[in-house]
Formats: structure tokens, sequence, C-alpha cells
């Protein structure tokens, strides 16, 4: 039997999930990581002193939000969200277990900066 050479082996990939995680932060001047694993795979400056406007200083406190959309395999997970603020040596860190199949998307949602309760908050929306 002959093999056609221009015939070549479908290859399959493996389709991935993803994770979106949508962030509200507090923290004035500072950074955020998101390890994956213990991996980190994100990370970001932090300022809630950019684009504020001077009715947002003067009336409400000020908050920057964004959402991160990340790639991984299928399976479980832990992610960990690490937050540093300027000035400080320690950080302050919240993890949550998830699981994600194929070409399915798993929710979080991250709140850091807050004065009151926990200065990190990572939960699966």
């Amino acid at each position: 039997m002959s093999r056609d050479p221009l015939v070549r082996p479908v290859e399959v990939a493996r389709a991935n999930g993803y994770l979106v995680i949508e962030v509200r932060s507090l923290v004035k001047q500072g950074a955020v990581k998101i390890l994956v694993d213990g991996r980190e795979v994100y990370h970001r400056r932090l300022s809630s002193l950019e684009n504020a406007t001077a009715q947002t200083k003067l009336f409400h406190r000020r908050e920057e939000t964004f959402s991160a959309r990340l790639e991984v395999a299928p399976g479980a997970h832990t992610v960990a969200a690490q937050v540093f603020t300027d000035g400080k040596d320690d950080g302050r860190e919240d993890t949550t277990d998830v699981s994600v199949q194929a070409r399915e998307t798993a929710h979080l949602r991250l709140v850091a900066g807050r004065i009151l309760g926990s200065g990190v908050s990572l939960t699966l929306d």
C-alpha cells in the first residue's frame, strides 16, 4: 500500500479553557500578580489615582476596574492573586480552586485594597 506524500496526518489540537477575572482595585499605587498552579501568568500595575476626575476625587472613593482573560489547560487549578502596595514590603494574597473544562470559561472576581475586611478577596463568580 503506497502512501500519498501530500496527505499528512491531522493534528488534533487540545482545546483549552479560560479564566476571566473581573478586578476592582482600591489600591492607590501598587501591583497585582495572578498565579495559576504556582506559576505567574499575569502582572499589572495598579493605580486608582490615574484618570480620576476632580468630582470623583471629592465625592467618591477612587477605584480601578478591569478584566483579564487567561487561557488555561482543562482540569483543576489553584488560582492565586497577590496584591502589593507601593511603599510596603509585604503583599496580600488570596487563593481559590477552580475546575475548567475544554472550551469553558470560569469567572472569578478579585477585589483589592478594601479598608474593612480582607485586603484581597478572590472568589469564583
